[in-house]
């Protein structure tokens, strides 16, 4: 199991903690993950890639893997998503401005179905990393939930101090089981319209988070 800690002193007196999902809220990898999977599960389509996510994306895989009598599809996945990663896909613009204004105020941390070290390479690549006090992928445990509660404990967090940024319904039901509300993205996988009846807010653009999550917060 590899937890990936960064610097210290962005822990430092702050309550608050902000959940960051990874692709499709950082990362600009939607369009990527669905090529890949298509390719390897042919003839899936766009909705029925949405429509995965609205549980958690490694049921919806392993499901997948035993229909198709598929060994691991989630190993076929990574080892060409990792090639992707490192060349490229991008950040979404405005996400580097965004996280390094809310780092000042906010336990800063990603929880994520892709794994640890390529998330870390993305953010080294962006010079993102340091403002991350945890980085949590795929390998630690399949279940955000789990993860999440990970770091509350670690942490000493309660959910009030917390928020998670996502743009899939699955996520925003794993941080729900938790009493975590989620502030849904524009710019992902799902919708705006579906996000928004579940989500505490949904935000169009990266910029718009920072006053977001200062709302959730009362700042």
């Amino acid at each position: 199991m590899s937890v990936y800690h960064v610097r210290s002193f962005y822990f430092m007196n702050k309550q608050h903690f902000i959940l960051f999902d990874f692709d499709g809220v950082i990362a600009d990898s939607i369009s990527a993950a669905f090529e890949i999977n298509q390719k390897l599960l042919p003839g899936l389509t766009i909705d029925e890639f949405r429509l995965a996510a609205n549980g958690n994306i490694n049921d919806w895989a392993k499901k997948q893997s035993l229909d198709k009598s598929k060994k691991d599809l989630g190993e076929s996945f990574f080892k060409e998503y990792r090639n992707r990663a490192e060349d490229n896909i991008q950040l979404f613009a405005g996400m580097d401005k965004t996280i390094e204004a809310l780092a000042q105020d906010y336990n800063l941390t990603v929880v994520s179905s892709s794994l640890t070290d390529i998330i870390q390479k993305f953010l080294d690549r962006y010079c993102l990393t340091d403002y991350f006090i945890k980085i949590m992928g795929n390998e630690i445990h399949l279940k955000k939930k789990i993860k999440i509660e990970m770091i509350l404990n670690e942490y000493g967090a309660k959910a009030d101090d917390c928020v998670f940024v996502t743009d899939t319904l699955g996520d925003v039901h794993e941080a729900g089981q938790l009493k975590i509300p989620s502030i849904g993205v524009g710019w992902g996988l799902h919708q705006p319209e579906m996000l928004s009846k579940k989500c505490w807010s949904v935000v169009d653009n990266p910029t718009e988070l920072i006053d977001a999550i200062s709302a959730r917060f009362g700042k």
